[in-house]
């Protein structure tokens, strides 16, 4: 059963998160709507591209087709790009909550700094610049919590992954 939960049905629904998302961020980001909630929502998609590429590789490796490569960099940088990554997203959602509730409240304030294209810069920078730093603080002990073990069977070398005393 985990096999085809973590495996099967993660692969593909990730690779439709994937294809989806791709085409959001390419939508959004496009010339003729491009505004400040837009670049908002457009950040929320590539956390989430990143949430779903980093799901997608983990599904290939409970299917058991990863690359040593893959396995070297799953407990170093693969699971903790994960953990933030999640994190991101849903602070990122809670961003857009405040945009919007500012853009309901407070309409004629909202519109005029829709107006001046540096205050929409500062503004995607004051929300994704502290809610990264803060997920990376946060998540800093994923770094930690794994590491890669190799052993022998015959004359191979096989890699995996252990968990350290910190899990």
């Amino acid at each position: 059963m985990s096999f085809v939960l973590e495996g099967v049905v993660q692969l593909v629904i990730c690779t439709l998160g994937v294809v989806g998302n791709t085409i959001s961020v390419l939508l959004l980001l496009s010339k003729s709507v491009r505004n400040s909630f837009n670049k908002l929502i457009a950040t929320l998609a590539i956390f989430d591209l990143i949430y779903l590429l980093t799901m997608l590789l983990e599904s290939l490796r409970k299917l058991g087709l990863q690359s040593n490569t893959h396995v070297i960099m799953s407990p170093y940088f693969l699971y903790p790009l994960n953990s933030i990554s999640l994190m991101c997203s849903i602070y990122m959602t809670i961003g857009i909550s405040l945009e919007r509730f500012t853009a309901v409240y407070y309409p004629l304030d909202y519109r005029s700094r829709q107006q001046d294209s540096t205050s929409n810069k500062h503004r995607i920078v004051s929300y994704v610049c502290p809610l990264l730093a803060f997920s990376v603080l946060f998540n800093i002990s994923k770094f930690f919590e794994s590491h890669v073990v190799s052993f022998k069977v015959g004359n191979e070398t096989h890699l995996d992954l252990d968990v350290t005393d910190l899990r």
